[in-house]
């Protein structure tokens, strides 16, 4: 499985009025639309949907009946969300509010692999979400190395770590002293990035040796991906410097 960034917007902490979520849904189809992404896309949600298997009507299958009911409501000029609550009172869907993560207003995940700049972006998209919802609490947490200390939160536009340093105990307090949570990325490494894929193109041609150097370097996963620029590379983009205030909770 290839490295995801998780983000969630909290549903015990803060609020999220409906204004402010539309807001958040423009921002994220800007994003998804603006920028090229090798291996998943931005994805927020609500909610996830599930057909209600145990409701029989007719020989149809379950999801055939909610694509034709959708359909009615969306002619009837309901949006999405209203239509979501329509058919789940009308029993022909099972509905997971909060999306896939528990105690969440929304939630969702981007798998990034390798690619940094991604990474990055899935970043500053939640960073810019946390200054539409200003009384919201915003979760990231990063499989890899992008986010130094592996989670931070969001809280209108500022930015706070785990006092414990998460998994670099050590320099927590040298990170918010010289704004270095984030790792800076070469954006231009990254303009034809190759998608994630688990094979190698000719490897049954390989030698054991070059094999053994492929399978140990290619970190096609994105796990162990280092920060691959310094703080003064003339190419890097730098997502700490958008911060408005870094902290500890």
């Amino acid at each position: 499985m290839a490295r995801r960034v998780h983000y969630r917007i909290l549903a015990d902490r803060g609020t999220t009025s409906e204004e402010e979520w539309e807001e958040i849904v423009r921002l994220e189809h800007w994003y998804n639309s603006e920028f090229a992404w090798s291996d998943g896309k931005l994805s927020l949600r609500r909610y996830v949907v599930f057909p209600n298997d145990e409701v029989r009507i007719g020989e149809r299958s379950a999801p055939e009946r909610v694509r034709t009911r959708d359909a009615m409501l969306k002619v009837e000029g309901l949006r999405e969300e209203d239509r979501i609550r329509t058919m789940e009172k009308e029993g022909l869907i099972i509905v997971r509010w909060g999306g896939y993560a528990d105690n969440s207003f929304a939630s969702g995940f981007t798998r990034v692999a390798n690619n940094e700049w991604n990474a990055y972006l899935a970043c500053d998209f939640m960073l810019k979400a946390s200054t539409l919802a200003h009384g919201a609490w915003m979760e990231v947490v990063d499989e890899g190395t992008f986010i130094r200390p592996g989670c931070v939160w969001f809280h209108d536009g500022s930015a706070y770590v785990d006092a414990s340093g998460g998994r670099m105990p050590v320099f927590v307090d040298e990170m918010l002293a010289d704004r270095t949570v984030f790792a800076l990325v070469d954006r231009n490494r990254y303009d034809r990035h190759r998608g994630f894929r688990n094979t190698l193109p000719g490897f049954n041609r390989m030698n054991k040796d070059q094999r053994v150097t492929w399978v140990k370097d290619w970190n096609w996963l994105g796990y162990a991906q280092e920060s691959e620029v310094d703080f003064d590379h003339p190419g890097a983009v730098d997502l700490n410097v958008k911060v408005r205030s870094f902290g500890a909770v």
